[in-house]
């Protein structure tokens, strides 16, 4: 029963999200994600990814 009511929802549109980390998240929040999600940052610190990127206001 289950299925025959999902089978509709199998014939939707899909949307693929993205967002981009470097305009989007704090420093702290990026380098604790990116490993996380094996991701790997070309910065060793928060430090070194605040002195790339001057995060205001996010």
């Amino acid at each position: 029963m289950l299925a025959s009511k999902r089978a509709p929802l199998l014939t939707l549109a899909k949307a693929e999200l993205r967002l981009q980390t470097a305009s989007s998240l704090e420093s702290e929040m990026m380098v604790v994600l990116t490993p996380r999600n094996g991701i790997r940052l070309p910065y060793g610190s928060v430090v070194a990814v605040q002195t790339v990127y001057q995060f205001e206001n996010l």
